[in-house]
C-alpha cells in the first residue's frame, strides 16, 4: 500500500494465506487503480480480522479501488473469515471493500463475509458507479445494515449482470430503531440508478 496501486497486476499461482493476517491492496487514502486479472488461479485462507475499540474499513482482497478492473479472483473457503466479530468495520467484502467506478467481473467467493457495522457484501461493500458481471457468491454476509449477496450497498450508476446467489445475507435487526437492510442481491441502494439483469 505504499508504492504504485496502478499497473497490470496478473496472478500466476494459488495463493495459500493461511498464516498471515491480510492486508487489503489500497486504503482510504491510496486507492487501488490498476486492473488485476487472477488468471484461473485461488487465495485460500483469506483472513481480516479487527481489533476491539478500532474502527476499519475497506476489507477484502483489495480494501479501496477507483476506476479499476478486476477480473477472475476467486476466493476459497478455508480458516479465515473477511471481517471478524470484535470492533468496528463496515465496507467488507470477499473481493472489494469499497468501489468507485469500478468493474469487477467472473469473480467467485466462498468465504464467509461479516461486517460489524455497515455494508457487506458477498463479492462488494460498498460501490459508487461501476459494474459487476459473472459473480457467484457462496460464502454468508452478515453485518449489522445493508447486507447484501453480491453487493452490500449501492450508489451512482452501478449495473450487475449474471450474478448468483446461494448463500444466507443477515442484517441484525437490533442495529439500531429500524433495524437493518438485508438483499439477496444488494442490500441497499439509497441513490443513483441500479440495474441487474440475469
Amino acid at each position: 500500500n505504499k508504492g504504485s496501486l496502478s499497473g497490470y497486476f496478473k496472478q500466476t499461482a494459488n495463493i495459500d494465506l493461511s498464516v498471515y493476517e491480510w492486508l487489503p491492496i489500497g486504503n482510504g487514502t491510496n486507492y487501488f487503480l490498476g486492473n488485476y486479472d487472477g488468471n484461473g488461479y485461488t487465495i485460500k485462507n483469506m483472513k481480516i480480522t479487527t481489533i476491539s475499540g478500532v474502527i476499519r474499513s475497506g476489507l477484502g482482497l483489495f480494501g479501496y479501488a477507483s476506476n479499476a478492473t478486476i477480473t477472475n479472483a476467486k476466493i476459497l473457503n478455508g480458516s479465515g473469515t473477511i471481517g471478524a466479530t470484535t470492533g468496528s468495520s463496515y465496507y467488507v467484502g470477499s473481493v472489494v471493500g469499497y468501489a468507485a467506478n469500478t468493474t469487477v467481473t467472473n469473480c467467485t467467493n466462498y468465504e464467509e463475509v461479516v461486517a460489524l457495522n455497515d455494508q457487506a457484501g458477498g463479492i462488494v461493500g460498498g460501490i459508487a458507479g461501476g459494474k459487476i458481471s459473472g459473480c457467484y457468491n457462496y460464502g454468508n454476509v452478515s453485518g449489522g445494515l445493508y447486507v447484501g449477496g453480491i453487493i452490500g450497498q449501492t450508489s451512482g450508476t452501478t449495473t450487475i449482470t449474471n450474478c448468483y446467489v446461494k448463500a444466507n445475507t443477515t442484517a441484525r435487526s437490533n442495529y439500531n430503531s429500524w433495524g437493518g437492510c438485508n438483499g439477496g442481491i444488494v442490500g441497499y441502494a439509497p441513490s443513483g440508478t441500479l440495474t441487474i439483469t440475469s
